[in-house]
């Protein structure tokens, strides 16, 4: 049988195989040749390259030429082939097929590179009918039966990857150096479930959990009980997951159970995908500028309510153009706005109108602002119209960029400054007139003692009778005068003194007057001058209270002037005026003193100077009567040692001529009609014996009482015709028991004469025995010579007016 084999047609298919493999192979070849990123070439079974690329070249430096036929370690670091770690690769990649390496590699010039190598072993492919025979090519396989022809080694360089891992493994570090060394935060991380697993030092410091202790617990635990209960974690993680960031100040928890007031940020972390990988939080803590937050909140409150509540200064506050923008109760005490009408309207409206018109409000402002603060003082006007004398003043307020806010206004009320200086300097010189007053009360009672004490020693001559008695007389006549200055000063003060207006020849108040201060002036031996004037001269006035003003002038006089003196008087007419001098060659009177010498009280003051005496009310009495009598009084003195002159100008009167008579000598021992029968009443057990003794010795018959039942018994059985009753009785007063005397007619009725006898010596007080009853109103201690001329008229002549 004749096989007949076509091997044309199979010779056709072999070779068109082998051009088509051809082709790939080519194909593949300048592919791998024109890669530039990759260094791709072949080894033989012993490391020596058999095939390079561009790619090669560029990376290594190498030209095909130098690199072809050398062994492949040449681009390993010298280090590297001391350990022969070129050959253990190999060797692990015929092992295994294939080795994978990152580490330095060498260029042509030495220069290092970082290079991720990929070497892979080359095998025979063994036939799939296991024949054994060879194949036709090479390949990598798994397949390590086949005969070893070589290596791929693919390497890339990764320099400039490895420098950025560097970089950021070295940011990586110094941020987390960074995060743990901060104290002042606590820097943690959560996982998308809020669970922590990242924690600082700080914090460790803030929350008080070591990192052992937190890391894997939920971050809801530093919440107090009642955010937890209303899902605020939870709600914090929502808000970060969708705004990508949440911030909130509240309380936390730390590890004790101690809340502290903490301001935390949490910003959601995802990755390049968008995924949400956890969460970064940030927590401060906030503690102590909370405190010193509602500290400054409290100290402004405070400051804010004692400002509003001061009301001795009205303390407001303007905007640079000068409106109002605050206002406290001192403001509206003193101007009279209230908050709600004043707030937002200009300050100008606290001037006068020409200032306004003078620009002063602004200008002032300006002032302000310019000099840093402006003080000064002048009138302000309030709501009513009203103006007050002010100090003022302005400051500016800038922010704290310098920026010009507004300013600061303060005024206060001087009226209530003066007042209160007023009120201090009338407590001073109080308490310097008490002491005065001690002075003057106790320099009379120590000759009365002495006079009582001789008098106790055993029944004295006629002589001695007759000192002793005027000694005591002219004490008890300088304490009664005291006693009168200060009522006067009182009825003054209180607006309640009057006088009796009737023409007064001016020769019988000098007489009066001489007669009260010639025993000063004999006792100082000093010379008494006056000078001869007109007797017709008159005033209309009251006799008494002019008689009491040149009494005042003289008594001065002779007080500040030195034993041996002189004072003059001289009464002279001055057109239609009368003007009356006393001047004296005393101490005189300093400059600055000049202007208070009138005052009340004056003298206190003026004890360091050596003045004998006095309570510094007359000179103060005097101007006062001086005035109501519509004149003036005036002081001059050159100075200290040159005496001083005191000047009365008074209206001289133009009426009809009138004819004083001249002022009736009473002794105070004349007999009264031998038949009066006079009852004393009062419950000063000495003052009513004494008074007894005295009438009795004046040839009256006399009896005492002690208090208002007592007196009306008594009245009852004595049957007096003159009742001396005193106000101020037990178990019924004087006032009673003069009603009772009156209404009752028994004892004398109607024809009773009866004469109050009393400490009580103020108008209310004499209006109120008349209306009670009462002929006379005497007060204690009794001038002698007017009781005697009482006692002397009779009860059917008795006045029907009140004796002063």
């Amino acid at each position: 049988m004749l096989v007949l084999v076509n091997r044309t047609r199979r010779g056709r298919r072999d070779d068109v195989a082998g051009a088509l493999r051809y082709h790939s192979e080519e194909r593949f070849r300048l592919l791998v040749e024109s890669v530039k990123d990759y260094a791709i070439f072949m080894l033989d079974s012993d490391g020596i390259i058999v095939s390079w690329n561009a790619g090669a070249e560029r990376i290594t430096g190498y030209p095909a030429a130098e690199a072809v036929g050398t062994h492949f370690s040449r681009f390993y670091t010298p280090e590297a082939r001391e350990t022969r770690w070129p050959e253990q690769e190999l060797a692990a990649a015929a092992r295994s097929g294939r080795t994978e390496d990152e580490s330095w590699r060498c260029g042509r010039g030495g220069e290092r590179f970082w290079a991720h190598t990929v070497i892979t072993a080359l095998r025979e492919a063994v036939p799939p009918d296991g024949a054994g025979a060879a194949g036709d090519g090479t390949g990598a396989s798994g397949d390590m039966s086949g005969a070893l022809r070589g290596y791929a080694v693919t390497f890339r360089d990764l320099s400039e990857r490895r420098r950025q891992d560097e970089q950021l493994a070295h940011n990586e570090e110094r941020l987390r150096a960074l995060i743990a060394s901060v104290r002042d935060y606590a820097i943690i991380m959560l996982d998308p479930n809020g669970i922590v697993v990242s924690w600082s030092e700080g914090a460790e410091l803030i929350e008080g959990y070591r990192a052992e202790e937190i890391i894997g617990a939920h971050f809801s635990r530093f919440f107090p009980v009642e955010a937890i209960h209303r899902g605020w974690p939870e709600h914090e993680l929502r808000v970060a997951a969708i705004e990508g960031r949440f911030e909130d100040e509240n309380w936390r928890v730390r590890k004790d159970g101690s809340r502290y007031w903490a301001n935390v940020v949490i910003t959601a972390l995802r990755d390049r995908n968008a995924r949400l990988v956890g969460f970064c939080k940030i927590t401060r803590d906030l503690s102590e500028r909370r405190r010193q937050e509602q500290a400054l909140r409290e100290s402004q409150e405070r400051f804010r309510l004692l400002i509003e509540s001061v009301e001795e200064y009205a303390i407001y506050m303007l905007d640079a153009n000068g409106h109002i923008m605050s206002w406290n109760a001192g403001a509206q005490s003193m101007l009279g706005f209230e908050s709600a009408e004043i707030i937002g309207k200009h300050f100008s409206r606290f001037y006068l109108s020409e200032e306004i018109h003078a620009g002063k409000p602004w200008q002032q402002l300006e002032a302000a602002r310019l000099h840093g603060r402006l003080e000064l003082e002048g009138p302000r006007v309030r709501k009513d119209g009203t103006a007050f004398s002010a100090q003022v003043l302005i400051a500016p307020a800038h922010d704290s960029e310098g920026r010009l806010r507004g300013y600061s206004h303060i005024t206060h009320d001087l009226t209530r400054q003066r007042h209160m200086r007023a009120l201090e300097d009338s407590g001073r010189r109080m308490k310097e007139f008490l002491a005065v007053l001690s002075h003057e009360l106790r320099n009379p009672l120590a000759p009365i003692r002495h006079a009582v004490a001789l008098l106790g020693r055993g029944p004295p001559d006629a002589q001695n009778v007759e000192r002793l008695s005027g000694l005591v007389d002219r004490q008890l006549s300088h304490l009664t005068r005291v006693v009168d200055d200060l009522l006067d000063v009182s009825r003054i003060v209180h607006g309640v003194i009057t006088i009796e207006r009737q023409p007064v020849e001016l020769s019988v108040a000098v007489a009066r007057s001489l007669e009260v201060v010639a025993p000063l002036i004999h006792e100082r031996e000093q010379e008494l001058h006056v000078a001869p004037f007109d007797a017709s001269l008159a005033v209309e006035g009251d006799l008494v209270r002019l008689t009491q003003v040149l009494t005042n002038l003289l008594d001065n006089a002779a007080r500040y002037t030195p034993r041996g003196g002189h004072i003059h008087l001289a009464v002279r007419r001055a057109a239609d005026e009368v003007q009356i001098s006393v001047r004296d060659s005393g101490r005189g009177i300093s400059a600055e003193r000049l202007e208070s010498v009138f005052d009340f009280f004056a003298q206190a003051g003026r004890m360091v100077e050596g003045a004998e005496g006095g309570l510094g009310v007359g000179l103060g009495l005097t101007r006062r009567l001086v005035e109501l009598h519509g004149g003036s009084v005036i002081a001059h003195s050159e100075g200290a040692g040159r005496g001083a002159l005191f000047l009365v100008t008074l209206p001289l009167y133009s009426g009809a001529a009138h004819k004083a008579g001249t002022p009736q000598q009473s002794s105070a021992c004349s007999p009264a009609a031998p038949s009066r029968r006079v009852l004393v009443v009062d419950d000063n057990v000495d003052s009513a014996t004494s008074l007894t003794m005295l009438l009795t010795a004046m040839g009256l018959q006399a009896e005492s009482a002690q208090d208002g039942v007592e007196a009306l018994e008594a009245a009852a059985r004595f049957a007096p015709d003159t009742v001396l009753l005193d106000i101020g009785l037990p178990r019924l007063n004087g006032y009673e028991v003069a009603r009772r005397l009156r209404e009752g007619g028994g004892a004398g009725g109607t024809r009773l004469l009866l004469v109050a006898l009393t400490g009580w010596g103020q108008e209310e007080d004499r209006e109120r025995a008349r209306a009670a009853g009462f002929d006379h109103h005497l007060v204690k201690p009794v001038d002698l010579g007017q009781l005697a001329r009482i006692l002397g008229t009779g009860a059917a002549t008795a006045p029907q007016g009140l004796a002063y």
